[in-house]
């Protein structure tokens, strides 16, 4: 079993299967296709990071469940590299969203609610009525309904990522708490950039905190192996 207090032989394994996840985040950032380039090159390349998370997920996870935590947390991240290739094009920015949302469910599902700590789920909603109101003068259609929807659902995915963190020493529960803070951060970029002011290297510093967001999420895995 791997765990955040392991050392030498495990830290050495976990490295060499995260090898390829690395890889594929550095090859994203020298090639560094424009967003203004939509391809599917460009969409192989951004989504190919996800795919090894997915291998590494499915290499631990426990055979014969059909419906285990692995299984939801691998959901979520396919639901992610389908939301990863809409994204790349403007006009079905909606439709990313709208794959995102499946995701973020899915690692609701994943996390579970017990237990409950209301505490942080109340901070977060305060968080979210904010983030809407500086968002909320940039939507228009259909986004004025689907961005407070997806707001309200990923703080829910970030409410019960910290929830569930028992042993702040494991890296199966610090990673996810880390990860679903720097998911909603990353998607807080995304908004900011597109429907308030253009962030400078808007590009680097989405996709370095969501690749980083989903390798936290990806080490949830870690606990049940």
């Amino acid at each position: 079993m791997m765990s955040g207090s392991s050392a030498g032989p495990d830290a050495a394994l976990l490295f060499k299967k995260l090898l390829p996840f690395c890889l594929s985040v550095a090859l994203y950032f020298i090639v560094l296709i424009p967003y203004e380039n939509p391809s599917l090159l460009a969409a192989l390349i951004k989504c190919t990071p996800i795919f090894n998370l997915m291998v590494f997920v499915q290499n631990l996870q426990p055979k014969n469940t059909r419906w285990s935590f692995s299984t939801k947390i691998l959901m979520g991240q396919l639901c992610c590299c389908i939301g990863d290739i809409f994204l790349l094009w403007n006009e079905y920015f909606i439709f990313g969203m709208l794959a995102f949302m499946v995701a973020h469910l899915n690692y609701i599902v994943a996390f579970g609610f017990k237990p409950l700590r209301p505490t942080v789920g109340l901070v977060l909603v305060a968080v979210s009525a904010i983030v809407v109101s500086t968002l909320y003068h940039g939507l228009v259609g259909s986004l004025l309904i689907g961005v407070p929807m997806y707001i309200a659902i990923i703080n829910v995915m970030v409410w019960r990522a910290l929830a569930r963190i028992t042993n702040p020493w494991s890296i199966a529960h610090l990673g996810p708490c880390i990860g679903s803070v720097l998911f909603a951060v990353s998607d807080l970029m995304i908004g900011i950039d597109k429907f308030v002011n253009p962030i400078a290297h808007s590009q680097i510093l989405i996709m370095s905190s969501y690749y980083a967001a989903q390798l936290g999420i990806s080490l949830s895995v870690l606990e049940i192996t």
